[in-house]
C-alpha cells in the first residue's frame, strides 16, 4: 500500500512558513526605514553626544572604521528631526534646523554623508533607508555636475516644521561656504582651516557643530585648536580600533598588522601623527601588554594621583614585579569631582597600596581651606609622608621623562593595552621648541609619580574591605580568606583578591 503523503497535502506548513517569511520581510523593511531607533552607542560615542550640551564646537577623533562618521550623522539626523532617543544627554534642538554636511570633494560627500544619511545613491529603492527615516524625506534637491548626488533636503522635523541640511565639499574653497546663518554642521574629514573658520562663523546663538576625522595631518591648524587653545568652547575625545566591537579582534589585528608604522598610532587611535616632537618617538607594541594575571603575593603596588588643580585629576595604579619590571595595570582620570569621590574609586581598585603625590597637593583647597594631601589622608588613603620626588630631592620632568625612557627601552615599563585614555596622553604627548608642552597630560603626570616613588611601593590587594558609598564597583569572592571584597568593575576577573 503506498502511504506517502501526496505532494503539497500539508498546506498550514506552507501557509505558516509564508507567514514566517512575509513577517520577516516586513520587519527587514521597518529596520532599513527607521535606522535611527536602532543606533546604540559605543561609550566614547556617547561621551562625544554628551559633550554637546555645553560645547559649541566638538572634534572626534578616530581611527579608521571606528564609527566616527555613523556618529556624527547619527547626531544630525536627531537634529534635523527632533527625535531623540531616551538615553540622549547632548544638545536638543525643539525647532526645525538649518544644518550643513560637507566633506572634501562632491563625490565624497554623496558616496559617504548622503549614503549614511538617505540610503545607497542612485538606487531608487535604496531612497530612505539611510539614518534619516523615510517618512521624514520630505524632499531632495539634486546637485549639478554631480551623479546621483543631492544638492540639499529637507526633512521633517517632530515641532512641525521642516529642517533644511545642505551638501557642501571643501574642494570648492572658503567662499563656497560664505552666506547662511546655521544651527548645526558636520565636517566629515578634516578641512583646511580657512574653511573652518568659515563654517563656525556662519553658526547662530546657541548652535554647535562637530568635525570627525583619522588625524593623518598631524598636528595641523585645526587639531591644535582643540588641543592646545584650552578654549571654554570646544573640547574633543578620541577612540581606538579597540573600542569597535563591529570588529572581531582577529579583524582589529590584521587591520593593525596592515597600517604602515608611522601612520599606526592615526589609523589605529585617532592620535596626530607627532614626527620628531613626540616625547616618547618609539613604537607602542614596545610598551603594551595584556594586564597581568595570577600575580604573586610579594609583587607591590603604588598608586600615583595628580590632583587636578585647575585640570581633570589623573590616577595610575602601577604594579613592580620581582624584576623591577613598572605595569601600569589601571589608570583613569576624573574631572569636577572633589578628594572624597577621587578616594572611593581608588579605593575600589585598591584600597591598601601607597600613594605617591605631587608638591602641589600641599596647596590648600579652596571650599575647606586645607591642604589637598590632607583631604585624601581624611578619606582615608595611605599617603607617602612626603610628596614624590628624587632621592637626592626636588623634581625635574625632563630628568622623570628620561628615567621613563629608559626603562622602556630596557622592556621595564609596560601598560596595560586597555588603558585607552592613559594610551591617548602617552601618544599626544609632545615637545613644541624643544619644551614639553603640559598639556592634556593628567594621567601621564600620575605615572610619573608612580615611577618617582617605586621605592616605596608595597604588596597590596585588589580591593576595598568595607562598603563604599561613592563607590561603583562589583563584590567578588576573596580567594585567600574566603570573604566579599569590593572590586572595580572590570577587574573582577584577576585571579587573586587576597587582603
Amino acid at each position: 500500500m503506498n502511504t506517502e503523503r501526496p505532494q503539497g497535502a500539508n498546506p498550514d506548513k506552507r501557509r505558516l512558513a509564508a507567514d514566517v517569511a512575509a513577517a520577516a520581510a516586513k520587519a527587514a523593511k521597518f529596520r532599513s526605514e527607521r535606522r535611527l531607533a536602532f543606533f546604540k552607542p559605543y561609550p566614547t560615542q556617547d561621551r562625544f553626544f554628551e559633550l554637546g550640551a555645553t560645547k559649541r564646537e566638538r572634534l572626534f577623533l578616530a581611527g579608521n572604521r571606528c564609527g566616527k562618521s555613523e556618529s556624527a550623522c547619527f547626531e544630525l539626523v536627531c537634529h534635523l528631526t527632533g527625535q531623540y532617543p531616551s538615553w540622549w544627554r547632548g544638545r536638543r534642538f525643539a525647532h526645525p534646523v538649518k544644518a550643513w554636511a560637507s566633506g572634501e570633494t562632491s563625490f565624497l560627500v554623496r558616496d559617504i554623508l548622503q549614503a549614511k544619511l538617505c540610503g545607497e545613491p542612485g538606487v531608487e529603492a535604496a531612497k530612505g533607508t539611510g539614518l534619516i527615516p523615510r517618512d521624514c524625506l520630505l524632499d531632495v534637491s539634486l546637485a549639478r555636475g554631480i551623479p546621483d548626488a543631492y544638492d540639499s533636503l529637507q526633512v521633517k522635523h517632530a515641532s512641525g516644521g521642516v529642517s533644511i541640511l545642505r551638501f557642501k565639499a571643501y574642494a570648492a574653497g572658503r567662499e563656497a561656504f560664505q552666506g547662511e546663518a546655521l544651527d548645526f554642521f558636520v565636517n566629515d574629514e578634516e578641512p583646511p582651516a580657512d574653511v573652518y573658520g568659515e563654517v563656525v562663523a556662519r553658526l547662530n546663538q546657541g548652535a554647535c557643530g562637530i568635525t570627525t576625522f583619522t588625524p593623518l595631518k598631524g598636528r595641523s591648524r585645526v587639531v591644535l585648536m582643540f588641543l592646545e587653545e584650552g578654549s571654554p568652547d570646544r573640547a574633543y575625545v578620541s577612540m581606538a580600533l579597540s573600542e569597535a566591537e563591529h570588529f572581531t579582534d582577529e579583524e582589529k589585528q590584521k587591520r593593525v598588522a596592515g597600517y604602515a608604522a608611522h601612520e599606526r598610532a592615526a589609523r589605529e587611535s585617532g592620535v596626530p601623527l607627532q614626527g620628531s616632537g613626540a616625547v616618547y618617538p618609539f613604537d607602542l607594541a614596545v610598551i603594551l601588554e595584556d594586564a597581568p594575571r595570577d600575580v604573586p603575593t610579594q609583587w607591590r603596588r603604588i598608586w600615583g594621583i595628580d590632583p587636578g588643580i585647575g585640570h581633570p585629576a589623573g590616577f595610575a595604579l602601577a604594579l613592580i614585579d620581582d624584576d623591577s619590571c613598572i605595569h601600569i595595570t589601571h589608570a583613569f582620570r576624573l574631572k569636577d569631582e572633589i578628594p572624597v569621590v577621587h578616594a572611593a574609586r581608588m579605593k575600589e581598585i585598591c584600597a591598601g597600596a601607597p600613594v605617591a603625590w605631587p608638591h602641589d597637593a600641599n596647596a590648600r583647597e579652596r571650599g575647606s581651606g586645607e591642604p589637598l594631601a590632607n583631604l585624601y589622608r581624611k578619606a582615608a588613603l595611605k599617603m607617602l609622608p612626603t610628596h614624590a620626588q628624587f632621592e637626592t630631592g626636588g623634581y625635574n620632568r625632563e630628568a622623570i621623562v628620561a628615567e621613563i625612557t629608559q626603562l622602556c627601552r630596557l622592556g621595564k615599563f609596560k601598560i596595560a593595552r586597555h588603558l585607552s585614555d592613559l594610551l591617548q596622553e602617552w601618544q599626544l604627548f609632545h615637545r613644541k621648541d624643544g619644551v614639553i608642552v603640559a598639556v592634556e597630560d593628567d594621567i601621564l603626570s600620575a605615572v610619573e609619580k608612580c615611577v618617582l616613588a617605586k621605592k616605596h611601593a608595597r604588596p597590596a590587594a585588589l580591593g576595598s574591605k568595607l562598603p563604599n558609598p561613592h563607590a561603583h564597583g562589583v563584590w567578588v569572592e576573596d580567594r585567600s580568606t574566603g570573604r566579599r571584597v569590593q572590586v572595580a568593575d572590570g577587574t573582577q576577573n584577576e585571579s587573586y583578591f587576597g587582603m
